[in-house]
Formats: C-alpha cells, sequence, structure tokens
C-alpha cells in the first residue's frame, strides 16, 4: 500500500461535514494568499494544517498513530504537526485544541492513572504531569508558564511538562473561552451544584471576584492534593478543571 492509498482510504472514512469544513479551510487560505503566492512547503503545511483542524485527521492521535497512518516516521509527524500549526492555526483555534487536550488528560480515569503513577511528583514536588504530545499544546503550555516566570519542567519523556499546581487554573483561564460575567457565573454555579468540590474548597466563591475565586480554586486543588487519597484527588481535580473549561 503506498501512502497515497492510506491518504484515499483517509478521505473515504471521513464524514461529509469534516470534508466540507477541510475543503473551506484549504480553499479558503490558499485563496487568500493568492494562487501560485505559496511556496511549496507552506502549501503542503497548510494542507496538512487543514486536514487535522477540519477533522479529516484526528489530531488527538499520538504521533505514533498517526504517522503509521500517513507512512511517516513519528518525528517526521511531529515536525510536520508543529510547523503546520504555527504557521496557519489562528489563536482561538489554539486555545481550542488545548482546551481539548487538557478535558481529555484531566477525565478521572486519566488522571487516577497519572496521580498513581506519579505519587512523589504530585506529593512532594507539587508538580502534576500532564502528557503533551501534540507540538502545538506542548508549545502552548511551555510558552504559557514562562509567560508567568516560571520555568518550563520536563519529565524524562519530553512529552510529558510538570505543571506547578498553583498554575493549573491560570492555565485553564488561558485555555478557556472569554470568561466574561456570564461565563464566570457559569463556572460558580458548576462548583456549587458538585458535592465533589463543595468537599474541597476552602471558602464560598458564590460572591467573590474572578480573581478571588482563581486563589481559592488555587488553594482547592493544593487541598485535594495533600489531603485526598488518589481516587477523591482525581475526581475533585477533574470536576474542577472540567467546571471551568466548560463542556467543550
Amino acid at each position: 500500500m503506498t501512502p497515497g492509498d492510506d491518504m484515499e482510504e483517509v478521505l473515504e472514512k471521513a464524514e461529509d461535514r469534516d470534508l466540507l469544513a477541510f475543503a473551506k479551510g484549504f480553499l479558503g487560505s490558499y485563496g487568500t494568499h493568492g494562487f501560485q503566492s505559496l511556496n511549496k512547503r507552506d502549501a503542503d503545511l497548510l494542507l496538512f494544517y487543514a486536514l487535522e483542524s477540519s477533522g479529516v485527521l484526528d489530531s488527538r492521535q499520538s504521533n505514533h498513530e498517526a504517522a503509521r497512518l500517513l507512512r511517516l516516521t513519528p518525528r517526521r509527524l511531529a515536525a510536520l504537526r508543529r510547523d503546520a500549526w504555527a504557521r496557519w492555526a489562528a489563536r482561538g483555534d489554539v486555545q481550542k485544541h488545548l482546551a481539548e487536550t487538557l478535558r481529555a488528560a484531566f477525565q478521572v480515569k486519566a488522571l487516577k492513572q497519572v496521580l498513581q503513577e506519579n505519587l512523589k511528583s504530585w506529593k512532594d514536588d507539587r508538580l502534576l504531569p500532564v502528557l503533551l504530545e501534540h507540538p502545538s499544546d506542548h508549545a502552548e503550555v511551555e510558552q504559557f508558564l514562562k509567560s508567568v516566570h516560571s520555568i518550563p519542567h520536563y519529565a524524562l519523556n519530553r512529552e510529558v511538562l510538570l505543571l506547578p499546581r498553583d498554575q493549573v487554573v491560570p492555565l485553564l483561564e488561558s485555555a478557556s473561552e472569554a470568561l466574561d460575567s456570564k461565563r464566570v457565573r457559569e463556572i460558580k454555579k458548576s462548583f456549587a451544584a458538585s458535592t465533589t468540590l463543595k468537599e474541597y474548597l476552602t471558602e464560598d466563591i458564590s460572591k467573590l471576584t474572578w480573581e478571588q475565586t482563581r486563589s481559592v480554586l488555587n488553594n482547592t486543588i493544593g487541598a485535594m492534593l495533600e489531603k485526598a487519597a488518589v481516587d477523591g484527588a482525581a475526581k475533585g481535580i477533574s470536576a474542577l478543571v472540567l467546571a471551568v473549561l466548560g463542556p467543550g
């Protein structure tokens, strides 16, 4: 089977709405820049970005899975993802993709597994391991940490960033939709309805400003990690993360 055969299979399996989104995304950007004004590298990057951002290619697949599908090496696939998203992704698309990645990483089952395997990291070092295999997500979190004057820490696996627990909520804020007054009310409502979160909240957030609420939530994460067992910490932090990020 040739790479062309693999791509034909991908297109055959794609949903019509994803193919339409791909056509609009690629042709719209290509047309905006004028025919033949893009060099081959930029055109290739645009093509790949349009395939991933439309859903024709699943951007949530691991580099290994995506590379096998396209008959590339994982290293080449990762470089293609990195350059395509850096060159063509709008800021909102980068945020949306990171938010989706964080929602998946902080699901209870996934988070519980991570906490069980990394007790020293989150109990003693106060660092939460987060696997960020997609280069766009990885670069975004790195830049976020630098922007708050924090030095990015890595596990032995360089795709894993160690997130200081007092930066969890600020990171979620940077990746979430605009936190206007309506969105803040929705977040507080989510917390009020969660018995898991009520158990750990250090004070009533219903009448606090967002800045005060952010501080309380950071303290809440610390309380969960220090006082709760793995199962309780996973459930509490997952509920907190999903409340701030929204349903997606």
